[in-house]
């Protein structure tokens, strides 16, 4: 139905309890598709918002990063997949 309910919450995405929250309160109790909007997400706080995404039933990812993670990412030629 129309108009399609958005709800925003400010968390702190490297705090354990805050994701756990989110989990209990927002992807556990969701009615309908969830979609993740991450905009200037810095460093490894956009490595986060793509586990959110693969680990829970979420429909869409839009993230714009402001920067990438750390060279040592790149160095340990590590792999981030987004999707299952």
């Amino acid at each position: 139905t129309w108009p399609i309910p958005m709800h925003t919450s400010k968390q702190d995405l490297k705090q354990k309890s805050d994701l756990r929250n989110m989990k209990k309160r927002l992807f556990d109790t969701a009615t309908g598709p969830v979609v993740i909007l991450a905009i200037h997400l810095c460093g490894t706080l956009a490595l986060k918002a793509v586990d959110m995404f693969n680990n829970h039933n979420v429909k869409f990812l839009a993230l714009k990063p402001c920067c990438l993670p750390g060279m040592v990412y790149a160095n340990r030629e590590d792999v981030f997949r987004i999707g299952k």
